[in-house]
């Protein structure tokens, strides 16, 4: 493998997550209920997922002769790129483009268990998981982690899909 393509690759998913993300807030997803901010996540995974059989596709015909091995070690390169510029286009939206990100979020989860007819008391303790949940550094944790898993899961099944074909 040259590091160039997973290099371009890594930095094309990233810089496709990044743009989803400030354009799913623009669009007005990430501000309007629990249910848009959910389907603006579920379109980035597939963003994701996409980008990673696209990519591992081009590392196989750059190096068609390449093991499954050395497949695995180009996805986790990608896989690295992508978690880096996810949790950095994380700390970017949450400080610059929706810093209410957290008081909106809770704000919405106390309002939908409210309706719900939860007693105050209930309503109180997840409000107060939701407040650690949904705050900053849990924020960039989950960024990084569901990039990291996306790409992960993404290069597994690209590679296992790879060799039952190739039987």
């Amino acid at each position: 493998m040259t590091g160039k393509i997973e290099l371009k690759w890594g930095a094309f998913i990233g810089g496709a997550n990044l743009a989803w993300l400030y354009a799913a807030f623009y669009l007005g997803m990430r501000d309007n209920g629990l249910g848009l901010i959910q389907l603006s996540a579920l379109i980035g995974a597939v963003i994701s997922v996409i980008g990673y059989f696209l990519a591992l596709r081009a590392v196989h015909r750059a190096a068609p002769e390449a093991t499954s091995i050395e497949n695995m070690r180009s996805g986790v390169v990608i896989c690295g790129i992508t978690t880096s510029i996810a949790v950095l286009a994380q700390v970017g939206y949450l400080r610059l483009i929706h810093p209410e990100y957290t008081n909106y979020i809770v704000d919405e989860i106390a309002r939908h268990y409210e309706s719900s007819g939860q007693s105050k008391e209930v309503v109180a303790e997840i409000v107060e998981g939701a407040q650690k949940t949904y705050g900053f550094h849990s924020c960039l944790l989950q960024a990084g982690l569901g990039a990291f898993l996306m790409g992960i899961i993404s290069t597994f099944l690209f590679v296992a899909l790879r060799i039952r074909i190739c039987r």
